[in-house]
């Protein structure tokens, strides 16, 4: 697992739950903002929740389709996917605590 609830790794869950609350609000601002969609993306994959992940670097990349780091989060986050779904007892914390969030 991913997050725990106690120590150094409570600390982290803390601040990736404040970090997407704070670009969900942004989100309710402002919509049309691929940067945030795209720092959500990365927010939610340091989380372990790719699928969402996924989903949020399509936003920003159907909202500016030259993007160029939304469409690297996405592929990276496609591959973490790949493995998940096709490489037997695949753990992905690893390298998901390896990604660099890049947002702009």
């Amino acid at each position: 697992m991913l997050f725990r609830s106690h120590g150094r790794d409570g600390f982290v869950d803390a601040y990736f739950l404040f970090a997407l609350q704070a670009v969900d609000r942004a989100l309710e601002i402002q919509y049309e903002f691929p940067q945030a969609h795209n720092t959500r993306g990365m927010v939610l994959a340091k989380m372990s929740r790719l699928d969402e992940a996924l989903e949020a670097t399509e936003v920003a990349l159907s909202q500016s389709p030259d993007y160029d780091k939304a469409s690297e989060n996405r592929d990276r986050i496609k591959e973490l996917i790949w493995k998940r779904a096709t490489i037997p007892d695949y753990h992905n914390e690893d390298t998901v605590n390896n990604l660099s969030i890049q947002d702009f």
